[in-house]
């Protein structure tokens, strides 16, 4: 049988053991000395190579104010791995460049936390900020960090549609989307030597 298939019935024996336990059905445990069988875990559909993510990095036109926004906003997935909502709900306070840290207010179960900066994404982020953010806000300003051509907070559907044009632009035949980075990053630092290496590249400059 297959690993996968394995594990499933014993973590079903095990299950009806512990029931038999709670029950006062059985003087012994019967779950002493049973292992579950280990089950490789498996990678997800959409993490992308290194080679393809720096193609994907460079399809944005930096000599133009929206795209250069756009440049941005992936610069920034790749270095912190945010999910969505954290990233465009990002404002302009929330992000200390000179520090290299970002302050996600409220992530997923309400927590937030401080996340750091890899120097290249810096570099990008503080060209939008100085060079185009205050021409897409000079008729409104929203506070949002990342904003549309009206000022606006960047929609998620018109950067999932720009994702896909860069992909394919790239020559990427794989769906990308906002997990699409939050997975790499994850894949790309565990294959640099693990967890401990996501501090390193934070403060190095250096992509996985």
């Amino acid at each position: 049988m297959a690993a996968t298939t394995r594990f499933r019935i014993a973590s079903g024996l095990v299950t009806f053991a512990k029931w038999l336990v709670h029950a006062g059905l059985v003087s012994r445990d019967p779950r002493e000395g049973v292992t579950l069988p280990r089950v490789a875990r498996k990678l997800p559909d959409n993490v992308l190579t290194v080679r393809e993510m720096t193609r994907l990095l460079s399809a944005p036109r930096l000599d133009d104010p929206v795209e250069l926004r756009n440049r941005a906003l992936m610069e920034l997935l790749y270095a912190t791995g945010l999910r969505q909502t954290e990233a465009l709900d990002l404002k302009v306070e929330d992000v200390d460049l000179g520090e290299g840290e970002v302050l996600v207010r409220r992530g997923k179960g309400g927590k937030g936390r401080i996340v750091p900066l890899c120097r290249e994404s810096r570099g990008v982020l503080a060209a939008y900020l100085a060079e185009v953010r205050p021409k897409l806000v000079a008729a409104r300003d929203s506070g949002y960090f990342f904003v549309s051509k009206r000022g606006r907070r960047v929609d998620a559907s018109h950067a999932m549609k720009m994702f896909k044009r860069y992909a394919a632009s790239s020559g990427i035949k794989r769906p990308v989307g906002f997990h699409t980075f939050r997975h790499s990053v994850a894949t790309h630092l565990m294959q640099r030597g693990g967890p401990g290496s996501a501090t390193s590249r934070s403060f190095s400059g250096t992509r996985p």
